[in-house]
């Protein structure tokens, strides 16, 4: 199996791993790389190796780290897809330093990830934490990576900031602090003009009329 690389955390440095996930991850990543190979022989054995380690809190961190980490995308779309199924149902299970290596990784693969499906995939598990985390005042950084991706000079980090915004609003609704929708109003508004890729502006019009509801009761009350 190829390694895990060092991609790099790319945002507050780089956590590190609780023992058992250390020993566990790349367990789990070769299972995926098998799992995606599509090999009939060993297809069976992969997809019960990874259930059976989806059934335990210490899959999050693992997820992160690989999310943001591996070297294969297919592996790292895989890791975002999953995570954002199963990370609400752990995440009061995990001890708060876990927690808070695992919003790292989150960060990084925001920060870090060049592939747009990746990009989406990291987002939606983001968006869906974020529902835990943000009414509670405990994940400030997220709002700060994605006022920076909304800021940066890469497109696919723009457009993930967009569609970011747009999970948020879904999935936080009423729960959405005042101040949150308004730093997110205003990063949609200036991306309303983005002058070199459609894909952000469409974005960010989505988000536009997602917000509308929510401005008009602030509005209104």
């Amino acid at each position: 199996m190829a390694a895990t690389s060092g991609r790099g955390a790319g945002v507050g440095g780089v956590p590190e791993l609780p023992r058992e996930c250390s020993i566990l991850m790349p367990q789990l990543e070769m299972a995926m790389r098998t799992f995606l190979s599509g090999n009939a022989s060993t297809l069976q054995q992969s997809e019960a190796f990874i259930r059976s380690t989806l059934s335990a809190p210490t899959c999050v961190p693992c997820l992160a780290r690989l999310l943001a980490s591996s070297t294969e995308t297919a592996v790292r779309q895989l890791c975002g897809v999953i995570l954002r199924q199963v990370v609400v149902r752990h995440w009061a299970h995990i001890p708060p330093s876990e927690q808070a290596s695992a919003k790292q990784w989150l960060l990084s693969g925001l920060v870090n990830e060049p592939n747009r499906l990746v990009c989406r995939a990291t987002a939606g598990a983001a968006a869906v934490l974020a529902v835990e985390e943000i009414p509670a005042g405990r994940w400030p950084e997220l709002m700060d990576v994605m006022g920076r991706s909304a800021r940066s000079t890469v497109a696919v980090h723009r457009e993930t900031a967009m569609y970011l915004f747009l999970c948020l609003t879904a999935t936080l609704g009423d729960h959405a602090p005042a101040q949150t929708l308004q730093q997110v109003g205003a990063l949609v508004a200036a991306a309303l003009g983005d002058a070199e890729s459609q894909q952000v502006r469409v974005m960010a019009l989505r988000d536009m009329c997602s917000l509308i509801p929510y401005v008009s009761q602030a509005l209104g009350s």
